[in-house]
């Protein structure tokens, strides 16, 4: 709240990451990042190195072992195994290059690097730049399509994904951060079938939900309407499926959650 272009308040938090296992699947993820203020903005920034392994099927607040080590270089060398172990946060000048390498045992996982100088980082606006809102919506052509379910270009470069062959079906994978609970969903669409509306399954989590009915717009291409239900979202990771029915289904060109 307050948070302009011209303030020099912003919020840094944590990054949530959620893992989706099967049954009987244990999923690993390790994640880690080199953090510090990438501008100096606040005097010397001071660098923490973090890495950490996730494991599916864990008792929540557990947390798994881990045999994970953090070589790092401040001089732009490439780290080894020799050199310096990462212990606790540093102060670097600008421009400085923190590169570093993680290990689980002896076995390298993988590199990687941050530059701190004054011209990294965050930029402040004077407030005369103009600003963009992140795209709500999710696009069709992202989702993952199988079964027949197309990518194709109608008028004015619009990108939508053709679901006319029956069983095409539309996978989006959905990430909600709050608690669980029903939600709006808005699917724009087209179609124009002589024989009337085209029907898709909505499931959620592998759970069908039910069936929605997409009625004649008057082009396959053009004239998209929204048609809007609602859905059920546990906290963290979902998937959102379209199925086409009998006949197949719409065009779809994007969806859309809202509350």
């Amino acid at each position: 709240n307050g948070v302009t272009s011209t303030s020099r308040r912003a919020f840094m938090g944590l990054t949530r990451t959620f893992l989706k296992g099967g049954e009987n699947v244990t999923s690993f993820l390790t994640a880690a990042s080199i953090l510090g203020s990438r501008n100096g903005v606040t005097a010397k920034p001071s660098v923490t190195i973090q890495a950490t392994t996730l494991i599916t099927g864990i008792p929540w607040g557990k947390t798994p072992h881990q045999n994970l080590t953090i070589h790092f270089t401040t001089d732009g060398s490439i780290p080894t195994k020799s050199s310096p172990i990462y212990k606790e946060p540093f102060e670097v000048a600008l421009p400085t290059t923190v590169k570093a390498l993680i290990l689980s045992g002896d076995k390298p996982l993988f590199t990687m690097e941050e530059t701190f100088a004054a011209d990294q980082g965050l930029h402040w606006s004077d407030g005369t730049e103009e600003t963009k809102e992140l795209d709500p919506y999710l696009q069709a052509e992202a989702a993952q399509l199988s079964k027949g379910a197309q990518v194709k270009k109608g008028p004015n470069k619009v990108t939508f994904v053709s679901s006319s062959r029956e069983k095409s079906t539309l996978t989006f994978p959905l990430g909600n951060n709050g608690i669980a609970g029903e939600t709006n969903l808005f699917i724009d669409y087209a179609q124009q079938d002589p024989k009337g509306p085209r029907k898709m399954l909505l499931s959620m989590n592998g759970k069908p939900i039910r069936t929605l009915t997409f009625k004649n717009t008057g082009s396959w291409d053009k004239n998209w309407k929204r048609l809007k239900t609602t859905i059920p979202l546990t906290a963290g990771a979902n998937e959102l499926t379209l199925t086409a029915q009998k006949n197949g289904g719409p065009n779809i060109d994007r969806i859309l959650i809202k509350d």
